[in-house]
């Protein structure tokens, strides 16, 4: 975009270019939806709500049975209630309210602010064009909102009665200077057909600057993948919204800010808008709260907290400790217990156990300086036996250590069930691990319910033997390495919990690896989690009032625009090179990026 706009500037800065018009809408401001009717189908849902008349059908409709290129909104109005059979005053009330409602949700579009800003400073008049039912008092306060001043002319087609893509309306524009030449002028719109076209054939100056979506399409040639979206206005809103926001500065690439914009941001806002709408969810009164599992849950949980607040009933959120590591011990009746679990990494050694088990730091010491360095690198995987001979000396220390955290994992966990029979858990898992071991752990007295982004056959077999129940967020699940994709940016950058132990004071104390990010991932991580965010606090900020009028549906069309980040292994390579993975139970960062394992995959 940056070549772009040097480009247009070239252009109005030239001798020859006296007079610089501008479309308006898509050019200079943008709205939070992909469709131009959406907005009007949100309001329409407004006055059923405030009214209780349904009054969309006629709205949308009514430009095509009218059949008058020139229409007002008063006149679109006066149609719609004679239509329905309201009373007259009503259509002067409806016209107001929709102009006020369209108001409220417009924003700048930074490319046509830029321009714009660039026109004023190098003082040519500017004039604004628009085929619009607004007047153009409306127009001139959609403007001002957005930032725009000094701006010589307003013309809009139903003052005019002539539109832009006949070429009057241009037309109407040049005949006000008449001393100055059509190729004096300089047009900035958004459509080929409305804006250029029309302006070219009047030999006047043209430059297309194309809308969000558009440019969207053309940046990444994912036109097949973008027309999938807003087949609801649920979808309309969150692409709309996301396109709007990458869109907001100059520089926009295939990189991890699309990604943020694009895909994290409509996963966060959907997950949190399905918890939150989930009657089963939400009016289950055996859920005291909603507890969202570290790590992955971090992300999770921020979204649905910021959002909350626009629902009048909805449940309190708890951050809760877990992972493989710090829940299994519910599980194990000793020390040795863990040498067996099935989530052990192949190459995890005794060291691995060691760092990982032991919470007494002297003891650790003790057996990380007295074992060779042979016996330190000794497999654990199905060598229990082999284990357990080289550290027999430490058997009973070991027991002791182990009874202690087992204690302690037991206090925290039933300091958060209380007298709970079901929990629900929130988390990025699709195979139930930590929810099973949960509510095996507690024998059944709480079961542990949770909300999974997929499900599948494993989880459904253990929902089936302990009579829990899993809310699954999307129903399809598509692409190779997804679900660690999404782990890796959920999640909190820092280190898992891997168990508890009891302080002196009788407190609870989690035990936490350090952290293992190296710099680069920390800091790619770091950038996508606050971009993503972000965007969800914007909406919440900025269109607080829509979100009530969202009706939610699937938006299993996240999965499909996965697919370019899985489609085009350069763009994986340079988007995800710093991304690895790491296993809890190890200390080890894995070798193979995340886009290595894209590549990999996506090619057997």
């Amino acid at each position: 975009m940056d070549d772009i706009i040097n480009a247009v500037k070239k252009q109005i800065s030239s001798k020859t270019v006296k007079i610089v018009s501008f479309d308006l809408f898509d050019t200079l401001v943008c709205r939070p939806v992909l469709h131009t009717k959406d907005m009007l189908r949100l309001f329409a849902r407004r006055i059923k709500l405030d009214y209780h008349i349904d009054i969309e059908h006629e709205r949308l409709n009514a430009p095509t049975i009218l059949d008058n290129p020139f229409l007002s909104l008063s006149e679109i109005w006066e149609y719609v209630v004679k239509k329905k059979g309201l009373s007259s005053y009503l259509a002067k009330e409806f016209a107001k309210k929709e102009f006020e409602f369209d108001l409220a949700y417009i924003t700048q579009k930074s490319v046509g602010k830029i321009l714009f800003e660039y026109t004023k400073s190098i003082r040519k008049p500017i004039i604004v064009i628009s085929d619009m039912y607004y007047s153009a008092s409306q127009l001139l306060k959609i403007l001002e909102k957005c930032g725009y001043t000094k701006i010589s002319t307003i013309l809009v087609s139903c003052e005019q009665k002539a539109v832009k893509r006949t070429g009057a309306l241009f037309q109407v524009m040049l005949n006000q200077t008449p001393s100055v030449p059509n190729s004096y002028y300089l047009h900035i719109g958004d459509s080929i057909k409305n804006d250029y076209s029309p302006a070219i054939l009047l030999g006047m100056k043209a430059v297309h600057i194309p809308s969000n979506r558009d440019l969207i399409i053309n940046q990444y040639g994912g036109k097949e993948t973008l027309s999938l979206f807003g087949n609801s206005l649920y979808e309309s809103f969150i692409y709309g919204t996301a396109i709007n926001f990458l869109c907001s500065g100059t520089h926009i690439a295939f990189s991890l800010e699309f990604f943020a914009h694009m895909l994290l941001y409509p996963m966060l806002l959907h997950i949190g808008l399905f918890l939150l709408n989930n009657k089963d969810i939400q009016q289950n009164s055996t859920y005291q709260s909603i507890y969202f599992a570290s790590r992955d849950g971090f992300l999770m949980k921020q979204a649905y907290d910021q959002l909350k607040q626009f629902f009048p009933v909805s449940l309190p959120s708890e951050y809760l400790l877990t992972s493989r590591a710090a829940c299994n011990i519910l599980q194990e009746s000793d020390c040795w217990g863990r040498l067996d679990a099935t989530y052990l990494p192949e190459e995890g050694t005794l060291s691995d156990y060691i760092n990982i088990t032991v919470v007494d730091k002297a003891l650790k010491q003790q057996i990380q300086s007295e074992l060779s360095p042979l016996h330190l690198k000794q497999l654990i995987k199905g060598q229990r036996q082999i284990c357990e001979q080289i550290l027999c000396n430490y058997s009973a220390s070991l027991q002791a250590d182990f009874t202690a955290k087992k204690e302690a994992t037991e206090k925290y966990y039933y300091s958060k069930i209380e007298t709970s029979e079901r929990m629900l858990l929130v988390d990025c898992g699709f195979n139930g691990t930590i929810a099973a071991m949960l509510t095996e752990g507690f024998q059944g007295t709480c079961k542990f319910d949770k909300v999974y982004l997929w499900d599948n056959k494993r989880n459904n077999r253990k929902d089936l033997s302990l009579g829990t129940r899993t809310f699954a967020v999307f129903s399809k699940k598509k692409g190779h390495c997804l679900a660690p994709m999404v782990e890796t940016f959920f999640s909190e950058c820092g280190g898992s919990c891997i168990g508890f132990t009891e302080g002196s004071n009788k407190k609870i104390v989690p035990l936490f690896e350090s952290e293992w990010y190296p710099q680069s991932m920390f800091a790619d991580i770091s950038l996508v989690q606050n971009v993503a965010l972000r965007d969800v606090n914007e909406v919440c900020r900025t269109f607080s009032d829509l979100i009530s009028l969202l009706e939610l549906s699937p938006l299993d069309s996240i999965m499909d625009l996965m697919q370019l980040y899985f489609a085009d292994y350069n763009n994986a390579s340079t988007i995800f090179k710093n991304i690895r993975f790491k296993e809890t139970y190890s200390h080890l960062i894995s070798k193979e990026s995340l886009a290595s394992m894209m590549i990999r995959k996506n090619r057997t």
